[in-house]
């Protein structure tokens, strides 16, 4: 049983490092205040993380989902300015965060804050949403070396930074699955 559990811990504690050391940039402070926020009704449901060349297929979404998911999204409504995201796999594997948006200069951004690691910092990605996918583009880890005191100095400063090409990572990729059942 304790070699269970071990490995079970060790398995969410891979899934976190994996999402938390990846190049994405993560912030101690998010871009706003989540109360200046509210949800988009759009954003709401069920997601499936594909391929790029299959976002794109003709195929039925159903096909895509069995054939060509890596993980699902959940989006949940949390209040009218906060979502709960649970993203999970097949076997079971998940976590949860919370999220909320910003629109500076015509461009969606999420602040996304994990939850099971009772983790203090957001994880921003710039996002379009598309006749049911999701796009979202995630701001790479080098092009901010320094962490900000405050989200007004952030905005500032990723206002700045769109000028620059690199500045994104590249874009990932969900489609939303029809009918979704959510719990």
């Amino acid at each position: 049983m304790f070699i269970q559990k071990t490995y079970l811990y060790i398995l969410f504690l891979s899934l976190g490092a994996f999402i938390c050391s990846c190049s994405d940039y993560s912030s101690r402070v998010p871009l706003s205040n989540s109360k200046k926020t509210d949800i988009d009704s759009n954003l709401i449901g069920r997601w499936v993380k594909v391929h790029d060349e299959y976002a794109e297929a003709k195929t039925e979404k159903l096909e895509i989902f069995e054939k060509f998911h890596e993980h699902f999204l959940d989006v949940i409504a949390f209040n009218q300015n906060e979502y709960v995201l649970r993203v999970f796999n097949e076997k079971g594997d998940q976590f949860v965060a919370r999220g909320f948006e910003n629109t500076i200069e015509n461009k969606r951004y999420s602040n996304i804050q994990l939850l099971n690691y009772k983790s203090q910092e957001f994880f921003i990605y710039k996002f379009e949403f598309k006749n049911d996918t999701l796009i979202y583009y995630p701001i790479k880890k080098d092009v901010f070396s320094f962490q900000f005191k405050k989200s007004k100095n952030f905005r500032k400063a990723l206002i700045k930074a769109s000028q620059n090409t690199q500045l994104y990572g590249e874009p990932r990729k969900y489609i939303k699955l029809s009918n979704p059942k959510l719990y």
